[in-house]
């Protein structure tokens, strides 16, 4: 496998990255049974749009996973559904603490996570 590089996002990888979002939260709106995630909705021109800023991790010319700098220096930041508790799980083993939630609906929130990389 060939090593993994992060940089821009390249203009041809928005798409690509749609897919990978849309696979990954398939089992998340199973969790919810709600098809309707923002995540699995999110048009290519609005997630175009959100990516302005994002770093990409590659592998080659593929896509690996989306990477969103925070505001912060060497600081990232995450969100997961508040029903993953697997996700929360791992996320916290990680060292990522939980920043604040945010309803996106009754029967969802978002729990966003932060940690200090530094």
């Amino acid at each position: 496998m060939p090593a993994i590089e992060i940089g821009a996002l390249p203009a041809r990888a928005a798409g690509e990255l749609l897919t990978l979002q849309r696979a990954a939260y398939v089992t998340e709106a199973q969790l919810y049974d709600d098809a309707r995630l923002p995540a699995l909705v999110q048009t290519l021109d609005e997630l175009r749009a959100e990516l302005v800023r994002c770093l990409v991790a590659q592998a080659g010319r593929r896509l690996v996973a989306p990477c969103a700098p925070g505001r912060r220096t060497a600081w990232a930041t995450l969100f997961t559904g508040h029903l993953s508790t697997a996700n929360l799980r791992l996320y916290e083993r990680h060292g990522y603490r939980e920043s604040r939630r945010e309803r996106v609906h009754a029967g969802l929130d978002l729990v966003h996570l932060d940690k200090d990389l530094a």
